[in-house]
This record gives C-alpha cells, structure tokens and sequence, in this order.
C-alpha cells in the first residue's frame, strides 16, 4: 500500500541529487516542486490509462447477471412513483422532510433485489479474475462504481428522462441547466466493514441516495444543514438537524452541498445506490458563484432572511 509513495521519495531524492549545485536553496526547492508536480501528472495519466484498459476488459468479458437491468427502460419503478410523473406532478409523491431534502418511493423490492445481485456478482467475479474493483470515494472501503461495468448508458437516461427534471423543479441553484453528468455507485455498511461515514458534502449539484437493502438496525442519515464552500465547517443550527431512517426502495434526494453522515450500523447488511449528478455548465462557470449563496444556511442568519420552496415549484 506504501510503495507508491516509496517510489516517489526515491525518485524526488534522485533528482534532488541532479539538481545544479550553484542553484539557490529557493531556486532548488522551486525545481523539486515543478518535479513533483510533474511526476504527479504522469502518474496521474498512468492511472487513468490503466483503469480505461480495466474497464474495457470488464465491458467485454463480464457475464453479466441480469443483462435487462443494463436499459433504463426495463427498469422496475414504484407504480406511485411512475403515476406522478406520467401525469407531471410529482409533488404527489415527494414528502418534503426539510428545505431542500425530499423521500419518495422509488424502486420496487424486486428492482432492489435485483440490482444488489447484479452488484454484487461483478464483484465476486472481478475477484475471481483478479480485478481492481475502485471504491466508490476516499471515504468508502466498500462498494463498487455502476460506470465501471456497464450502467453508464442506463444511469444517464434514468437522470435525463426522470430525475434532472424533478431536480429543476425544486432546485434552482445551479442555474436551471440540465444535470448532464453523474458518478453512481453503491456503498455497503456491515460489522466487520464500513460501519458509518463521517460528516461531509458530496461532490455534486444533486444526490440521489437509494436504499437497496438487506436487513439492518441502525445506520441512519443525519443532515445537519446546507452550507456554501466558505462556511462547510460551521455549526449546525437546531432547526437544520434532521435523522432519515432508510426504507429498502425508498429514495432521498438533496442538495450535494447539504451536510450528512451516516450512523453506525448496529447489525445486519445496509446497501444504497447513490448517484451524484452534476452539471457541466454550472462547473464551467464555478468560479463566478463563490459567494455565499441564499440557500446556504449562515447566509439565511447573516440576512435575517428565510428561504423556502413554495408549493407551487413543486407542482
């Protein structure tokens, strides 16, 4: 696990000894961090060469499950869920539990089962066939990334067609721009492997967590407010605090930048498809919306203001 780093010292201290000697100790110091930084983009590009090969293998040679879960459309949705967005209003089946955070049943128990076998069997057959299964996040040791054997297509008509539309309805802070991108991946809470999650952000405009399953006690979400880049780090305040218990089938959906953890898990087997969806254009243009914004929670207290949907964003 160490001997990336190894190389690195090895290779910095090879060069340290190249280095003119008539070089001030500023203009070494200087050049060793151009070097570093160098051999960091090349191990970087190494990196993603050697995991576009990996996933090429998959896509070739993994004998897929259930090859039907692969198209969106064979996708098994909650007949409430399916009714509301035919007839466009799926304020019927969003319960609003906090600004911005909102259940709904999603997925039917069979869709679950399915897709939590689909899971897991790619990762007992890359194991079988010595594959690198990438975890989901530097937070999660277990898990595994949909993209990474074949979902792409399926999760990215499933966010376009379905989600991204709602999304626009009840958030405007990313501009009204679609949701074009995504990194979906599930994550697994059991004794003996991750047992919570530390309090954090995601990397998204908007996250779509699902539960999958099995049987557990424990392991509950609390969201403790929703903050801008310059106040990620400030307390929550009582009216932000909010624990979700999970339901197999039934999804939360939230701003990326509202702040949660997940509980320790007492017992049993806690699985949950999370997507983070971004958008391209919000990103492109990121360096311009630093401020803190009006839906950050300090911002609400720093302008004596309160913000709120109203019910007719949601219709």
């Amino acid at each position: 696990q160490n001997e990336p780093i190894l190389q690195f010292y090895q290779y910095l201290e090879t060069e340290a000894v190249r280095l003119p000697h008539e070089l001030s100790r500023k203009e070494q110091v200087d050049r060793l961090k151009h070097i570093a930084e160098h051999y960091q983009e090349r191990t970087d590009q190494n990196a993603e060469k050697e995991q576009e090969m990996r996933k090429d293998y998959v896509l070739k040679n993994y004998p897929r499950l259930h090859p039907e879960l692969y198209n969106f459309d064979n996708w098994d949705l909650d007949p409430s869920f399916t009714a509301a967005i035919k007839e466009n209003q799926p304020s019927k089946i969003l319960t609003r539990e906090k600004p911005y955070l909102f259940s709904f049943n999603l997925f039917t128990p069979q869709f679950c089962e399915k897709l939590l076998e689909e899971i897991q069997h790619y990762e007992q057959w890359s194991m079988k066939n010595n594959i690198h299964v990438r975890r989901p996040n530097s937070m999660n040791r277990y898990g595994a990334i949909l993209d990474d054997f074949g979902f792409t297509e399926a999760i990215s008509n499933f966010v376009s067609k379905v989600i991204s539309p709602i999304s626009l309805r009840l958030f405007t802070h990313f501009g009204n721009t679609q949701l074009d991108d995504h990194h979906a991946f599930m994550v697994a809470y059991e004794i003996g492997g991750d047992l919570d999650l530390n309090f954090h952000v995601d990397d998204a405009e908007v996250t779509l967590n699902v539960c999958l399953g099995k049987e557990f006690v424990g392991g509950d979400l609390y969201f403790g407010g929703i903050r801008c880049g310059h106040h990620q780090q400030t307390k929550s305040l009582p009216e932000e605090d909010i624990t979700f218990a999970h339901t197999p089938g039934k999804a939360l959906l939230h701003l990326g930048k509202h702040r949660h953890l997940a509980r320790k898990i007492k017992s049993g087997e806690r699985y949950n498809l999370i997507i983070w969806m971004r958008s391209k254009k919000y990103r492109r243009n990121l360096e311009k919306l630093l401020d803190c914004h009006d839906w950050c929670g300090i911002y609400k207290t720093l302008e004596g203001s309160s913000e709120d949907e109203s019910e007719e964003e949601m219709k």
